[in-house]
């Protein structure tokens, strides 16, 4: 189980590098900013909880206590940077314009998943279902880099400008 968590940490952190290649190289915009700095959050976000239970374990903790006392750090990181990092970008004249251009994409991505991965870490944090702790925390961090990955998409350069466009 350590040995998964800290695969994922790695992954996190070639996001992380991926982000800041792109952003050396150009960033274009205010929402090419904004996603660069979700990439950036987001892959800091799985290093972090990846390596948190890895931690706990490793001062002696059960890996039952470490997933739930690893859930509510969780929670207390990935709530607050969800409604902050919504909110913000909704509120610049910019953000507002791309997330009507994707709105099914950015719904489906921020809600859907940042819902999905709050039950998961509520079902942990509540104590419910002990048997698949370590199966909902490793899927709530691979919802995030599912997220990570599908906002780095969306900064490759299109070279498309039909209907099926990104931009």
């Amino acid at each position: 189980m350590n040995y998964d968590l800290l695969v994922f940490a790695e992954i996190g952190g070639i996001f992380v590098g991926f982000a800041a290649l792109i952003a050396s190289t150009s960033v274009k915009s205010p929402t090419e900013s904004y996603l660069l700095r979700a990439v950036v959050i987001f892959g800091l976000i799985v290093m972090f909880m990846s390596i948190v239970p890895v931690i706990g374990m490793g001062f002696g903790l059960d890996e039952h206590a470490a997933f739930r006392v690893s859930s509510i750090c969780y929670l207390l990181l990935w709530v607050p940077i969800t409604l902050l990092g919504n909110h913000a970008f909704k509120q610049n004249v910019s953000f507002a314009a791309d997330f009507k251009t994707h709105r099914w994409f950015n719904i489906i991505v921020s809600i859907g998943f940042g819902i999905t991965i709050i039950g998961m870490l509520l079902i942990i944090a509540l104590g419910f279902f002990r048997q698949v702790w370590s199966g909902l925390y490793i899927a709530s961090i691979s919802l995030v880099l599912s997220q990570t990955a599908l906002l780095l998409i969306r900064l490759l350069p299109n070279t498309n400008s039909g209907p099926d466009s990104w931009d």
